[in-house]
């Protein structure tokens, strides 16, 4: 005779109470039903699951997203860059954990997640970077056990993100007519140099050498915290003619001692995130650019260098990269002069093509 599959009981309630053991060797209940019926049906259902493969222990994804946020972003911190926790925590406290704290691992759902994203007040680049840090904390709730499967938007903000426009020199001039004169340095420094935000703030008067003209770029400030650059390197970078001359400018009216920040507000405080932010919303609203980024100046910068001829590695080195097709990002507005290299090179080979020919006529006529 087969032995059936679970046990159910009568409980004092009246109702009835169905129970198996699981694949972990662990007693569970499916739950408490009005019949025997509907209690039989259920353990039908999940003896039909583990049969199939496809039983999920229930127990887990109990702990509510905004306990477990915590715990991974300490094993976070251990082995990701400071930009990347930084990020983290502004993803967490402003788009996560308003919506997800209060739910249960195991509750966080295709449909809620999908909700999140079509209702959030945010750029879809800020969207999809929000939704990348959601699903690298669902991962590891799945990889800690405490989730049995990690939920997925497939292609969640592929098709709709938003294709960086790219900006020139042209608008550069932009930025340098609308903006405060005590600002211009700090346009000029970050299209000369290619710093990236943190590291600008980090700069001291020391790292700047007006004598040979360069900048040694070796950690970065952000959230008032100092660490080494984003690529864990130091660079020191020949500032371009234009940078240097406005430096020159600045330092012989603003000395500054050598330990000192290199930039400052202009209440002689160092220049933090809030007041960054504040002064580039409001420049990019008097130049006419309401989309501008402070990396676009960086991205300027390297575009001009890839056209003048630098190698890649030349470029990897300006820049701060540790990988190549990092560079490569850079590298695209140096088309044009590649297709005139290529209709040199394809002029050649044409010559070359019918000197071989006429040659080889010549020689079969003889």
């Amino acid at each position: 005779m087969t032995r059936s599959f679970g046990t159910t009981r009568t409980l004092p309630s009246g109702k009835v109470q169905a129970r198996y053991w699981g694949p972990d060797k662990r007693q569970r209940t499916v739950g408490s039903f009005d019949t025997l019926k509907a209690a039989k049906d259920a353990l039908a259902r999940v003896q039909a699951d583990l049969s199939r493969d496809a039983w999920v222990d229930e127990t887990k994804g109990a702990m509510t997203f905004g306990e477990f946020a915590p715990l991974a972003l300490r094993h976070r911190e251990q082995t990701l860059r400071a930009g990347t926790i930084t990020n983290d925590r502004g993803h967490l406290r402003l788009r996560i954990l308003p919506t997800f704290g209060h739910v249960a691992l195991k509750d966080i759902t295709k449909r809620r997640i999908t909700i999140w994203l079509d209702t959030m007040d945010a750029s879809v680049n800020v969207r999809r970077n929000a939704y990348t840090a959601l699903s690298a904390y669902l991962s590891l709730a799945v990889e800690w056990e405490e989730l049995a499967v990690k939920p997925t938007v497939r292609g969640a903000m592929r098709a709709t993100a938003e294709a960086p426009k790219t900006y020139t020199l042209r608008d550069f001039q932009k930025l340098l007519d609308a903006a405060p004169e005590g600002f211009l340095p700090v346009l000029w420094t970050m299209l000369a140099s290619h710093v990236r935000i943190g590291e600008l703030r980090a700069l001291l008067r020391s790292d700047v050498d007006l004598e040979t003209g360069t900048v040694t770029i070796s950690k970065q400030l952000r959230a008032q915290v100092v660490s080494p650059t984003k690529t864990g390197t130091t660079r020191t970078v020949v500032l371009l003619a234009p940078g240097l001359n406005a430096l020159r400018d600045y330092l012989a009216k603003n000395p500054r001692l050598p330990m000192t920040p290199l930039f400052t507000t202009s209440r002689g405080k160092p220049i933090n995130d809030s007041w960054f932010r504040r002064t580039w919303a409001k420049l990019r609203e008097d130049s006419g650019l309401p989309n501008i980024r402070p990396h676009d100046l960086r991205h300027m910068g390297l575009s001009v260098a890839a056209q003048s001829g630098l190698s890649i590695e030349e470029v990897m080195q300006r820049g701060g990269h540790a990988d190549i097709r990092s560079a490569l990002h850079y590298m695209h507005s140096d088309d044009q002069r590649r297709r005139e290299a290529a209709l040199k090179v394809s002029a050649v080979l044409v010559e070359q093509l019918a000197t071989g020919k006429k040659a080889s006529r010549a020689e079969s006529s003889q």
